[in-house]
């Protein structure tokens, strides 16, 4: 039987509490996606699709701010501001990993621009599973069709996008706290040595007294 904290302590060490919280929610949205309906008319389209993106984007927001401890070992006070920059940065990066999984899938932005009435019908040529198939003729049909494969090739490169944007600040962040870190090293090595010479400056000092008494004697 896998151990959970195990299989917890590994994804933390090699992803960490970030990539963890990713992957959960990529299998979130892989269960939102198989239960969404689009009402494929055109106020609702709009309305449910902006409820699809913005209510997890917001709690995605809330739940990383309020329960992930992104510095749990600081104690001081400038650590403690620090740690909630981190908070904030990191969950508007989390529902930014929502949005780019919202917009990749390509089907929402494109049910929220289906401007047609329609039934929500399988069509294996577009190359998704489902889409808002308007009542008409064939020209209609296929013009619509058109549309849907449009505003999905967008929506798909839309969270490209943002999710290039959640790399480059990650990397600057990496780099930022390795600068830091390796600077704060340098520093107490620096002081470190510092210290050894004052001592050794003292030691000499005294041995050149102890001489003087020993000599004055």
């Amino acid at each position: 039987m896998v151990d959970a904290k195990r299989v917890t302590g590994f994804l933390q060490k090699q992803i960490g509490y970030f990539g963890i919280f990713s992957l959960i929610l990529a299998a979130f949205e892989q269960i939102m996606d198989e239960e969404f309906v689009c009402p494929c008319d055109p106020i609702d389209n709009i309305a449910v699709c902006v409820l699809y993106g913005t209510i997890p984007s917001i709690g995605c927001f809330v739940l990383t701010f309020c329960f992930m401890d992104w510095s749990p070992e600081a104690e001081d006070g400038r650590r403690r501001d620090n740690s909630t920059c981190d908070k904030v940065l990191y969950s508007t990066l989390a529902a930014a990993i929502w949005l780019f999984l919202f917009f990749v899938d390509g089907r929402y932005l494109a049910c929220a621009l289906s401007g047609w009435k329609g039934v929500y019908a399988r069509n294996d040529t577009l190359g998704i599973e489902k889409w808002c198939k308007p009542t008409g003729n064939e020209t209609s049909v296929f013009e619509s069709q058109q549309t849907t494969l449009k505003w999905i090739s967008r929506s798909q490169i839309i969270g490209f996008i943002i999710i290039l944007f959640v790399i480059c600040i990650l990397g600057c962040v990496n780099s930022t706290r390795r600068t830091t870190t390796r600077r704060n090293f340098t520093e107490m090595e620096a002081a470190e040595h510092s210290k050894m010479k004052l001592h050794g400056r003292l030691g000499e000092r005294k041995f050149s007294f102890e001489v003087e008494e020993v000599t004055c004697l």
